[in-house]
């Protein structure tokens, strides 16, 4: 027996290597399916051709042992060669957990009435295949409610058209095979769709109903779904929209006991006759008149006609109603012909029965024994109207529900509008909740995006998914239009059962159930996933091997991203993480940062790379925005941004002044950030899930952006960028859209491996973004990427400008004061002695200055700065407060933990700094940093750094400063140097053989400190 692994192994090489005919293709586009959806089910053609160069090429690949267990191979005795067997047609993978069990063939031609059949080599002495169950595509670990149907492709359909999980077996005889898959499943509720050809076809009537017994012995909830029998399978009633009629509970066993009512006819004896003359009769057209006037009829004489299963209440009364209009005996009894359990004698003998006895019944009596007239009629309401032939209801061909608005509550009113918007929300949902909102997806130019409903579309769509009827003053039923009143209401207080939908996404992802590659909402995930653009994508493997991250990974580095001059190592990573982002999202909680392009000058390419970014993850080019000036106007802006559901925020050309929003910094940080709509008084609550992007020319950030931010810089080293020539890639835009299918496929395998090598979760760690950090950084791992958040030092010290003055002042404080008390007005005067503060103080007088430097100390209390703390000293003086430092002894791993913790499995970054160069001996001398049109930087991002000969490894080389705070260093005055210590503070043997150590009490003096 093959290893199924093996198996599944050799079957997807084999879809590999064929392709998928044209009048294959063209077949499954008429049967309903759309190019990405034939494409991810991994759908081709097996014809005459090649089958025996494809069979010898998969001998070389697995070997012969292994192909000879394979069902549908066959080595020829006589010449050796291998083939391929089995007649041409359209290979269709049956999967079961994501693996391939067998290959089946939709026949070409078919062959004794057999239109499907499997690779198999049992008829020549080799093996043949299991007949299993098919799990399509995204089988989920556990799922509550099922499909089941026969035939793999319909199953493929139904997934894919339906909200329901839909599963196949081999044919309705296999039905025991479903019993093992609902225990590992556990499924608590099965659908029942196997084909209408039951209702004549006593093999399928009789799979049903063992099916049935063998879930009720399992305790498994049963419906049973019909539909109209001119369609016959569930694919094709999904497809054409028609009704899907569902019988649960007592209604299952009704449903059989019609269908199964006389055994003998149920075996097959009876055959429906031909169309008889009776629906060319007056009073036969009289009757179908007033089907279309009341409801109850109508969809009485739908089931009769359709043979659709009847109770004994639903056939009594179409009989009364049909002798009540004047039909004759033979024209009454023809309206049951057309039934499979149709009995001459015993109709014969009720109509006559009916005829002598009985008046047509009134809507009152209808309304008890039918279901589905109840809360539609209303027939207590119109006393005056007693009969059905007197009901005037005209009906909608589309079978929409009917509202009536005549002498009724508001509250009935609504809870049939919320059942007509549930009804016309499926198969497929139109209308979403988001947050408290109603929400629909719309079409801009191509581009789906969310949109708020406001009153008038509420309005819109209410009109359209129900026919709006009222009674007038000559008790007739008349058209109407609904009240506004009722779409302001479902504004208000919005049906709480609709579908919660997040964001609309247009390449596969990976979501709580798997990889999303099915086209359209998925509840588990709160997305709408609408892969426009993207024509071709290969199955990802679901053990990605070695080989294959490897290639994922060079196709990103050597290709895509090949000619950006990145700045470091954690600028390209983080440029690929950027790119993993939208495909992993739905795998992160809590928010995530906004990525930062930036450069020192235009023409770096900074939006050229926000622009392949978006082609990738999206299929087409970012929206792009430039933030206002006034804070508010940034929240308004944003604001309406999130609500759209957009993949990808996108700011260009931030403003050189710093960048300081609080309105920004908060929705960075916000899981759901909630707001009110511009120009309504309407709040909104949007999940915040998009990617978020900006570029920028030397920002200024202040420090709540700054620790928001993740830097991708670019640095050409180049007056005029753009004249470069000599890319590997001319247009890369183009190259990125003509691949784009590579690109999706190597993201989705970067973040595949991450998954089955059980998630591994890096060490790195970013304050209000931790799940980030933890997962992205572990995919980088896995990838073997380097420098995930390892310029994050570097992004806080150029934010933190206030902090190096202050800085500076603590240190020239504590070497002047140690931890004695000191008032404000001192501490001004040695501030403008040694011209400390300058900004903080301002440039006016004395007495001001010393008013902003005291309010600016009232801020401070409490803060660390270079390991000096800020203290209001309790003893208060005669002239107001006074404040001293203390220096807390911190030792060395104290000072490297208090920093940012940057991405390496084994802990904080301890190696050269991340804004230098990936070979820090080779970039010494030309101070190339990354331009990688002048080295091979991008050919290091395999190796690990290590330190060069004569640098110290925790200090990096010569004349470079280490961004990580060590206490083995020193400052001037005996402490630990922080890592924002100018560049220039002394450090020689010379000077810190004057200074004292940290626990020395003995003052610096004032001459030496003012020579230093």
């Amino acid at each position: 027996m093959i290893d199924p692994k093996v198996l599944d192994q050799v079957y997807r090489a084999i879809l590999d290597e064929l392709t998928l005919e044209q009048h294959h293709f063209e077949a499954l586009l008429q049967r309903g399916f759309i190019p990405n959806e034939i494409t991810a089910h991994g759908y081709k053609s097996l014809g005459h051709k090649g089958r025996e160069e494809l069979a010898n090429k998969l001998v070389k690949q697995f070997g012969e042992k292994t192909l000879a267990q394979v069902p549908g191979f066959l080595k020829d005795k006589k010449s050796g060669e291998w083939t391929i067997l089995g007649a041409p047609g359209l290979l269709i993978p049956v999967l079961q957990f994501g693996k391939i069990l067998s290959l089946m063939v939709r026949l070409d031609k078919s062959i004794k009435k057999l239109k499907y059949s499997y690779l198999s080599s049992k008829k020549q002495g080799g093996p043949g295949p299991k007949a299993e169950c098919h799990l399509p595509l995204g089988a989920p670990a556990t799922v509550a409610t099922v499909r089941l149907t026969e035939g793999v492709l319909k199953a493929d359909f139904a997934t894919f058209l339906g909200d329901i999980y839909t599963i196949a077996i081999p044919g309705v005889n296999c039905w025991r095979k479903f019993r093992q898959i609902i225990q590992k499943l556990d499924v608590k509720v099965v659908h029942i769709s196997y084909d209408m050809d039951c209702y004549s076809n006593p093999t399928v009537a009789k799979a049903l109903a063992n099916t049935v017994k063998m879930l009720t012995d399992l305790g498994t909830g049963i419906v049973i779904e019909s539909w109209d029998p001119k369609f016959k399978g569930i694919d094709d009633a999904l497809l054409a929209k028609t009704p899907i009629h569902e019988h649960q509970g007592d209604g299952v066993q009704k449903f059989l006991d019609n269908l199964l009512n006389d055994q003998a006819h149920a075996m097959g004896t009876a055959q429906p006759p031909p169309p008889n003359s009776t629906e060319s009769t007056p009073k036969f057209k009289q009757l179908l008149e007033l089907g279309d006037k009341c409801k109850a009829l109508h969809q009485l004489l739908a089931k009769s006609r359709n043979g659709v299963p009847m109770s004994h209440h639903e056939r009594f009364r179409l009989a009364q109603i049909a002798v009540g209009v004047g039909l004759t005996d033979e024209e009454a009894i023809d309206l049951f012909r057309h039934r499979i359990d149709f009995n001459e004698e015993i109709t014969r003998s009720q109509v006559q029965s009916i005829r002598a006895g009985y008046k047509r019944p009134d809507c009152g009596k209808l309304s008890e024994d039918l279901s589905f007239c109840s809360g539609t009629c209303q027939a207590k309401e119109r006393a005056k109207v007693s009969s059905p032939v007197d009901l005037l209801i005209p009906l909608d061909p589309n079978n929409l529900p009917t509202i009536i608005v005549t002498n009724r509550q508001m509250t009935n009113i609504v809870d049939d509008t919320n059942a007509a918007i549930q009804k016309a929300n499926k198969p497929a949902p139109v209308i979403f909740l988001r947050g408290k909102n109603l929400i629909r997806i719309r079409h801009v130019e191509g581009k789906p995006e969310l949109e708020i409903m406001n009153q008038d579309m509420v309005y819109g769509h209410i009109a359209r998914v129900a026919i709006w009827m009222k009674i007038n003053k000559q008790n007739a039923m008349v058209n109407c239009f609904p009240s506004p009143t009722i779409a302001k209401d479902l504004i208000a207080t919005p049906v709480t059962d609709l579908p919660i939908l997040e964001a609309v996404v247009s390449t596969p992802t990976f979501g709580k159930s798997g990889l999303i590659t099915i086209t359209g909402y998925h509840a588990k995930d709160h997305i709408f996933f609408d892969p426009k653009g993207l024509t071709l994508l290969k199955s990802v493997p679901e053990n990605p091997s070695s080989e294959q991250i490897n290639a994922a990974k060079l196709l990103f580095v050597d290709e895509l991203l090949v000619d950006f001059p990145f700045s470091s190592d954690s600028d390209r990573a983080h440029a690929l993480a950027a790119i993993l982002l939208p495909f992993s999202r739905k795998l992160i909680l809590g928010p995530t940062p906004m990525y930062g392009i930036e450069a020192p000058i235009q023409g770096a390419g900074k939006g050229l790379l926000l622009k392949i970014i978006s082609l990738i993850t999206t299929g087409r080019s970012a929206e792009i925005r430039t933030l206002p000036n006034d804070d508010d106007a940034i929240r308004k802006m944003l604001t309406a941004e999130l609500s759209r559901g957009l993949p990808i925020i996108a700011l260009d050309n931030i403003p050189s002044q710093i960048l300081d929003s609080p309105s920004l910094a908060a929705m960075l940080t916000a899981d759901v950030w909630t707001d009110r709509i511009l120009g309504h008084s309407q709040m909104i609550s949007c999940p915040n899930k998009a990617l978020w992007l900006m570029t920028a020319n030397n920002p200024r950030l202040s420090g709540e952006i700054a620790r928001r931010y993740i830097r991708i810089g670019i640095d050409p080293k180049q007056d005029k960028p753009w004249f470069r020539t000599g890319f590997k890639h001319p247009n890369l835009g183009k190259w990125v859209q003509d691949n784009r299918a590579e690109l999706v496929y190597a993201a989705l395998v970067l973040i595949q491996a991450w998954l089955v090598q059980g998630q591994p979760e890096s060490k790195a760690v970013l304050g209000s973004f931790e799940d980030w950090a933890a997962k992205m950084g572990g995919i980088l791992e896995v990838a073997k990427v380097p420098g995930f958040l390892g310029n994050l030092n570097s992004v806080y010290e150029a934010a933190d400008t206030d902090g190096e003055d202050w800085r500076e002042f603590f240190r020239a404080w504590w070497a002047r004061f140690k931890n004695s008390p000191q008032k404000v007005s001192e501490l001004n005067s040695f501030c403008e002695s040694h011209e400390l503060l300058l900004k903080i103080r301002g440039p006016g007088l004395e007495k001001s200055q010393q008013t902003l430097l005291g309010t600016a100390l009232q801020k401070t209390v409490g803060r660390v700065y270079d390991q000096y703390r800020l203290i209001l000293d309790n003893d208060k003086g005669k002239h107001g407060k006074l404040y001293r430092l203390e220096r807390p002894e911190i030792t060395e791993t104290d000072s490297t933990a208090r920093g940012p913790i940057t991405g390496s499995p084994e802990g904080p970054h301890v190696g050269p700094p991340d804004d230098s160069s990936v070979n820090s001996n080779s970039n010494k001398e030309n101070g190339d940093h990354g331009d990688l049109k002048e080295g091979t930087q991008h050919e290091k991002i395999h190796e690990q750094q290590t330190p060069v000969s004569g640098e110290d490894p925790l200090q990096g080389p010569q004349g470079t400063q280490s961004s990580v705070t060590h206490g083995n260093k020193k400052d001037f005055n005996g402490g630990p140097r922080s890592s924002g210590a100018p560049q220039g503070s002394p450090t020689s043997s010379s000077q810190a053989g004057q200074t004292k150590s940290a626990t020395d009490s003995t003052l610096i003096s004032q001459e030496d400190y003012d020579a230093i």
